[in-house]
């Protein structure tokens, strides 16, 4: 989960930024200097990413992504702070172009990060947006087709988001933006991930995921990220793999029947911990 200015990468090849220290922080707010909005913090974001070609391609990704059936709801975890990081900025204008592609209102939208300042959740309220209370670390079970935005989020979040949706008209609602999570299967021994994170691992195999664009600027805010969803039918995924606006993976099986002992999950043996990656 992105939360600062320092980046560090995991072994799954993935970028993750530190979030500064609270005496910064404090140290910070006795400048004296008026902090600015986070509308006009988003503004001047806007203002210079419209000058790059990657934020132009990413926007012309999300203009194609298919917009059917309709997302009724939107939930953004892992942002970050808004108002103290740039990443954090960009990431929530490309959650803002999400939101415009599949028609979803404002108010519909809840955000959750317990890095959130009050400057955040004002902003954040400005904008319509309904700020979570509680810190369910990733537990957020769906009840209509919902777009789940989470940028840079560790697995175990990932995993948790699953688990509290482990029905099938749940996990068909849930369209994930987030790290690519076939690089976490990848980044981790079979055995491990299957025993750390049996959702992620009997969940892959059916997911269609859509990459963003490539990027090789030096901004860590849209690296890794893919639109995931599962796939119902054959004839859906050999739609998409034949647009040429979409690198698809070839790994994708329809989630149709699915035998009884997929749904039955071991227990969670995992404990949460209380750090950065847990919201």
């Amino acid at each position: 989960m992105q939360t600062g200015n320092t980046d560090n990468s995991d072994a799954s090849g993935f970028t993750y930024v530190t979030r500064p220290s609270k005496r910064k922080a404090k140290n910070k707010a006795r400048t004296g200097v008026p902090a600015l909005s986070l509308a006009s913090l988003l503004n001047e974001s806007r203002r210079q990413l419209h000058e790059t070609k990657h934020w132009q391609d990413c926007v012309a990704y999300v203009d194609d992504l298919p917009d059917e059936p309709l997302i009724h709801k939107a939930l953004c975890l892992g942002l970050g702070s808004p108002t103290a990081s740039v990443n954090a900025r960009e990431q929530l204008l490309l959650f803002m172009e999400l939101l415009k592609h599949f028609h979803i209102d404002s108010h519909a939208v809840t955000v959750y990060d317990p890095v959130f300042s009050e400057e955040d959740r004002k902003g954040l309220k400005e904008l319509g947006f309904e700020i979570s209370e509680e810190n369910k670390k990733g537990r957020y079970p769906v009840d209509e087709r919902t777009l789940v935005y989470m940028p840079h989020c560790g697995k175990r979040l990932y995993e948790n988001l699953y688990r509290a949706n482990w029905s099938k008209i749940q996990l068909s609602s849930l369209v994930l933006v987030g790290n690519d999570l076939q690089g976490y299967e990848e980044g981790t021994p079979k055995a491990k991930f299957e025993a750390q994170t049996p959702c992620l691992a009997r969940i892959l195999p059916y997911l269609q995921a859509i990459p963003f664009p490539p990027t090789t600027i030096s901004s860590a805010a849209f690296n890794h990220l893919s639109t995931q969803y599962l796939a119902h039918n054959q004839q859906r995924l050999e739609i998409l793999s034949n647009d040429k606006s979409f690198s698809t993976s070839g790994r994708v099986r329809p989630f149709t029947e699915l035998d009884e002992s997929f749904w039955v999950l071991p227990d969670d043996m995992i404990e949460d911990r209380d750090d950065c990656e847990l919201l």
